[in-house]
């Protein structure tokens, strides 16, 4: 299920969560259960900037919903920024992913990257 906020002072809020990641809803008392939640908020100026910060859980339904393996169970943090500046956009985003890991596996992942957009025209916007 989901649910997503009306802006109220340039902030809106969306939140998700889903009450199993097992093929069989609930299992059916055969599969144990995972799970996966989110929250993300984003608060957006006239058109200056936008501000954006999320939060994803996913609990493999294998484990009993452990978070250890980063590929199927893990915390998500994402921050990131647009800045409008004309026919530019300038965008900057910081991500990072957490487990408690399994053997031979990382347990973290950071990444950082940016950009630049050009719309050449208002019809490439579309």
């Amino acid at each position: 299920m989901s649910w997503q906020s009306p802006k109220i002072a340039g902030f809106d809020v969306y939140g998700q969560y889903a009450f199993s990641n097992a093929t069989s809803f609930n299992g059916n008392g055969t599969t144990t259960q995972g799970r996966e939640a989110d929250l993300q908020v984003t608060y957006t100026t006239t058109s200056l900037f936008q501000l954006r910060g999320l939060y994803d859980e996913i609990r493999d339904a294998a484990n009993d919903g452990q978070l250890d393996n980063p590929f199927t169970a893990s915390r998500e943090y994402f921050a990131g920024v647009n800045v409008f500046l004309g026919q530019f956009k300038i965008q900057a985003v910081y991500q990072a992913s957490r487990t408690s890991g399994m053997a031979n596996t990382p347990t973290t992942t950071d990444q950082e990257w940016g950009g630049v957009t050009w719309q050449a025209t208002p019809a490439a916007a579309r």
